[in-house]
C-alpha cells in the first residue's frame, strides 16, 4: 500500500486544478491498494508562514503548529505528491506559497534533503491564459521538488481561456500520470 498526498491550493473548490487533480487521483487509483490524503489548502484557516527560526534545521520538524503541520507530516511519510495550484500574477497560490515555504524544514543543517529519497510528483498548474507563465511555474516546482529527491513523472498545464471545465484530453492525460503512481 502507498500513501499519495493530494495537495490542491486553489481557493477555488471546484477549479480546474482541482478538477485535474481529481483525475490524476482517479488514475492513481484504479486497482490499486494506494490511499489518498487530500488536503485542500483553501480551507485551511490557521496558515502561519514560516518564521525562518530555524528550529527544524536541528530537528527536522517545523515547529510552527497550525493546519500545515500535519501536512508536512504527511508528506514526508508519503511515497507520491500530486500538487496542484492555478497560476496567480506569475506565481503559485498564496495557499501553496505558504506550504512550500514551510517545507524549508525538509532540508538538515547541511543544505540537504532530511525526507526518505524515492518520492514521486505530479505537477499541475492552471492559468486562464498565460501558458508560458504557467509553464514556468511548472518548471519551478518540478525543480523543487527535484532538489528535494522527488522523481517527477509529469507535468500539465492547462491554460482554461475562460472555460469552466477541462478538456477530456487533458483529464485523460491527467488520469495517466495518475496511474503511474499505483502501489510505487
Amino acid at each position: 500500500m502507498s500513501r499519495v498526498v493530494a495537495i490542491l491550493s486553489s481557493p477555488r473548490r471546484d477549479g480546474n486544478s482541482n478538477a485535474i487533480a481529481r483525475a490524476v487521483m482517479d488514475g492513481a487509483m484504479g486497482l490499486s491498494t494506494n490511499v489518498i490524503g487530500l488536503y485542500r489548502l483553501g480551507t485551511f484557516r490557521n496558515i502561519r508562514g514560516c518564521t525562518a527560526c530555524e528550529e527544524c534545521r536541528e530537528t527536522g520538524v517545523c515547529h510552527l503548529d497550525d493546519d500545515i503541520a500535519p501536512l508536512l507530516s504527511d508528506i514526508k511519510e508519503s511515497s507520491a505528491v500530486i500538487v496542484a495550484t492555478p497560476l496567480y500574477f506569475s506565481g503559485p497560490s498564496a495557499q501553496y506559497k505558504a506550504l512550500e515555504d514551510r517545507m524549508r524544514s525538509f532540508y538538515g543543517p547541511d543544505g540537504k534533503p532530511n525526507i526518505p529519497p524515492g518520492k514521486k510528483a505530479v505537477i499541475l498548474v492552471t492559468c486562464m491564459d498565460d501558458t508560458d507563465g504557467a509553464g514556468q511555474l511548472a518548471s519551478n516546482l518540478a525543480r523543487f521538488y527535484s532538489n528535494l529527491g522527488f522523481e517527477i513523472l509529469g507535468k500539465i498545464v492547462y491554460a482554461s481561456g475562460g472555460r469552466e471545465t477541462v478538456d477530456a484530453e487533458t483529464l485523460a492525460e491527467a488520469k495517466r500520470l495518475g496511474s503511474l503512481l499505483r502501489n510505487n
